[in-house]
């Protein structure tokens, strides 16, 4: 199953920057980030590729076969 707040939760968490640091280098509020953490609101594509980008990481989804 497909966990992008888990994965980006990691992320955030192994780049050395704190949550609220992450949030405003994406141009986002801390809060905002807080909320979809918390599970309050989903992540969207725009906030996962604009962390992406604050954090110099390529996102992408590769579809493939199980055990592919």
């Amino acid at each position: 199953m497909l966990n992008i707040a888990a994965r980006m939760t990691e992320v955030i968490n192994e780049s050395g920057f704190t949550a609220g640091e992450v949030a405003v280098l994406a141009g986002y509020h801390p809060n905002y980030l807080k909320q979809m953490h918390a599970g309050k609101i989903r992540w969207t594509e725009q906030a996962v590729d604009r962390i992406g980008k604050a954090l110099d990481l390529e996102v992408k989804l590769v579809i493939q076969p199980i055990g592919g």
